[in-house]
């Protein structure tokens, strides 16, 4: 049996995604730095520090004693609000670090002890758009994770497939930095969204589980917006 990959794994939405990988036949691992999610049942539990090479090899190699690996899902990330010169600074190296260069360190890896497969990038509406206060460094680094999804595309290919999905807002109530960010956004957000609503983790799983399947064995390099329609207009 094929095993599946979630970073940030146990969070809501990664735990959520690892629950659709399981039952779409995986035997799913969900690694995270702390482990102070909720590991869903059934799935394995790994530590794992995106910004340090050793921990994601030691990660990988020990996802590979279950079975080989077949997809990667990186839904790790973190939103440090960062205005003006801050945005410049030790904010914008931070998020880099982890939600762009971590992820090219994640699939890279993974992508060397793969034989085929899939991996998906979790990307978000705002490498769209610039109308998130604080969220300048956020963007940036969402916007270099869809490219480095085109490269890697291209780089693995026909082994392997990448992809990145454009998460949207999404229902469940964030906490911390998201929540913040999400407070100072200018008017009603529910308003930016064509589709009038937020999008469930069953909305995001589905994309995931559909470009990590053989559904998807001729999609590569590309962005799926999972946002209601918010940024077509």
């Amino acid at each position: 049996m094929s095993v599946a990959l979630v970073t940030g794994g146990t969070g809501s939405l990664g735990a959520a995604l690892a629950v659709r990988l399981r039952a779409e036949g995986s035997v799913v691992v969900a690694a995270d730095r702390s482990g102070a999610g909720a590991v869903p049942d059934g799935v394995h539990h790994r530590r794992l520090d995106v910004t340090d090479r050793a921990s994601v090899e030691t990660c990988l190699d020990s996802v590979l004693e279950l079975g080989p690996l077949h997809t990667v899902v990186v839904a790790h990330g973190v939103l440090v609000p960062a205005a003006g010169v801050e945005a410049a600074g030790e904010k914008m190296e931070q998020t880099l670090e982890v939600n762009l260069a971590g992820a090219a360190r994640v699939a890279a890896l993974a992508a060397d002890r793969m034989r085929a497969g899939s991996i998906v990038l979790l990307s978000s509406h705002a490498s769209r758009f610039g109308r998130m206060p604080g969220a300048a460094a956020y963007s940036a680094s969402k916007a270099g994770v869809e490219a480095l999804a085109r490269g890697l595309a291209c780089e693995y290919a026909p082994r392997i497939r990448v992809n990145a999905v454009g998460v949207g807002f999404v229902e469940t109530p964030m906490r911390g930095a998201g929540a913040e960010a999400r407070r100072n956004a200018p008017g009603n957000l529910l308003d930016q969204v064509p589709m009038g609503r937020f999008a469930t983790h069953a909305d995001i799983a589905d994309a995931v589980a559909f470009l990590a399947s053989d559904r998807a064995g001729y999609i590569t390099g590309t962005t799926l917006m999972v946002d209601g329609g918010v940024t077509a207009r």
